[in-house]
């Protein structure tokens, strides 16, 4: 509706806005490429552009055949005058009087149904502009109640933190680190490295050499009890934590081929970029 009620001139900053507000947007998951969004909006308005136009054709057609009918009406009226002036007897003139009066009666009608039609024009107008100054305070009142949102959501993130300890502003920045490795999946469907192998249930597990050759048992389930209960004092802590899950998992499955030792290798390389964006968010 905005697109089409407003101006041409206004066209080309909806357009700038509508693209902008499209970089961030996403439809059925896949981002939206902003210069088939840029060809789709411009189309759009060029063909309302072309709509209006022939709108403003039709009408100017219909003032101009409107015209021309008056000014036909007034010429056949003179020409009547003039024969009635003209006349030979009482007869004829009454007879081209009643013609004359015919033609001021077409003349009359077809200027009340141009007043109709301009007046239903006009009418017409006048919604529009109603309905696209409508249009307009919706979208403003909509852009401030937006505006409103944001702010309170920012000042209430301002006084959260400012409230939060040392340790809560540490676990907001390395959960979604924890959260992403937490979730991941491997090649049957799940995350080995959740599951708990110590001294005590390493036999039962399969691997009862595990304690012999890894000193140090850590997996994500011990990190997740320490993430929950906000126990990491400094970044530097968690990511000993994963690293060490990591190395254990390349230690004790060294061949390169063994599935697990894939696995281990695949959480790493997620594990870097994450850490990597984090300590560059950090810095920034």
């Amino acid at each position: 509706f905005t697109l089409r009620e407003c101006k041409e001139f206004e066209q080309k900053g909806f357009i700038k806005a509508e693209l902008e507000a499209c970089k961030s947007r996403r439809i059925n998951g896949w981002l939206i490429e902003e210069g088939e969004r840029k060809r789709k909006v411009e189309a759009m308005a060029l063909g309302l552009q072309e709509i209006e136009r022939k709108k403003r054709l039709r009408k100017s057609q219909g003032n101009m055949l409107a015209s021309i009918k008056q000014k036909m009406l007034k010429a056949e009226k003179a020409s009547l005058e003039q024969k009635k002036m003209l006349a030979k007897d009482s007869t004829e003139a009454a007879i081209i009087e009643s013609q004359l009066k015919e033609k001021e009666k077409e003349r009359v009608t077809a200027r009340n149904k141009q007043n109709d039609v301009e007046a239903q024009q006009q009418a017409i107008a006048e919604a529009r502009e109603r309905e696209r100054q409508l249009e307009k305070e919706r979208q403003q009142a909509e852009e401030e109640e937006r505006l409103r949102i944001e702010l309170e959501r920012e000042d209430t993130m301002r006084r959260t933190r400012r409230m939060e300890t040392p340790q809560q502003a540490l676990h907001r920045i390395y959960l979604p680190i924890f959260n992403a490795l937490w979730d991941m999946e491997f090649f049957d469907g799940t995350n080995p490295f959740r599951i708990v192998i110590d001294k005590d249930n390493c036999a039962a597990m399969g691997a009862p050499d595990y304690c012999l050759v890894i000193q140090t048992p850590m997996n994500l389930t011990y990190i997740r009890e320490k993430v929950n209960d906000y126990k990491y004092n400094t970044l530097q802590e968690f990511f000993e934590d994963v690293e060490l899950v990591i190395s254990n998992a390349l230690r004790y499955n060294s061949d390169p081929n063994n599935p697990y030792h894939i696995a281990a290798n695949d959480m790493k390389k997620k594990y870097i970029k994450l850490r990597q964006k984090v300590l560059m968010q950090l810095q920034g």
